[in-house]
């Protein structure tokens, strides 16, 4: 089962050649999950968690379109078809320009190490004391005051931490009531630590 409960860790360190399954969350972690994210889970939690990105960006590029169709209007007067277009097109570059400001440094970071070791295998727990994450090569601790989103989805959990984005899709649940428990107590920690 990949669905866990607290457990007691080893006292001993866990052999660098555990498999996934070995692994073991520290025992003060209530809940944890083995999961393997796609690339393409990675980039879908961070549209997510980005969702506010787009609203300026979206706006900017819906006046360029205005401008755009004022432009093409203008059959009989060319001297006015110029200046709309040269709008419009400045318009765009600064929508584009904004969207690629807020977008790459995070698409940048799902090319990391970090990111592709996910991909292959990465331990998430849950606790009291933050959110735990362990791969092949790494092991993180992120505290809950450095979690500043967390977006469920029917299909994913996406969580925005000072160390990147983290997915976990709740298709690796076995059990409905697994997921709910697992996704319950990720939030109740958020909101203690907000309010």
């Amino acid at each position: 089962m990949l669905y866990r409960t607290a457990e007691a860790r080893p006292p001993s360190p866990e052999d660098e050649d555990a498999t996934a399954e070995e692994w073991r969350a520290p025992s003060h972690y209530r809940f944890s999950i083995l999961v393997s994210p796609t690339r393409a889970q990675n980039v879908l939690a961070l549209l997510s968690l980005k969702r506010s990105a787009f609203k300026w960006p979206g706006a900017m590029l819906g006046v360029a379109a205005l401008f755009l169709f004022i432009a093409a209007a203008q059959v009989d007067n060319n001297t006015l078809r110029e200046p709309f277009t040269i709008v419009a097109a400045v318009i765009i570059a600064i929508a584009l320009g904004l969207l690629a400001l807020n977008f790459s440094p995070a698409l940048l970071a799902l090319r990391g190490r970090f990111v592709r070791e996910r991909c292959e295998g990465a331990l998430y727990a849950v606790g009291p004391s933050g959110l735990y994450v362990r791969t092949q090569s790494f092991e993180r601790r992120d505290i809950w005051e450095g979690v500043s989103d967390l977006r469920v989805s029917d299909k994913r959990v996406a969580i925005n931490s000072r160390s990147g984005i983290h997915v976990i899709p709740l298709q690796v649940f076995e059990h409905d009531n697994e997921r709910r428990n697992f996704v319950k107590t990720l939030e109740d920690e958020i909101k203690a630590r907000r309010s």
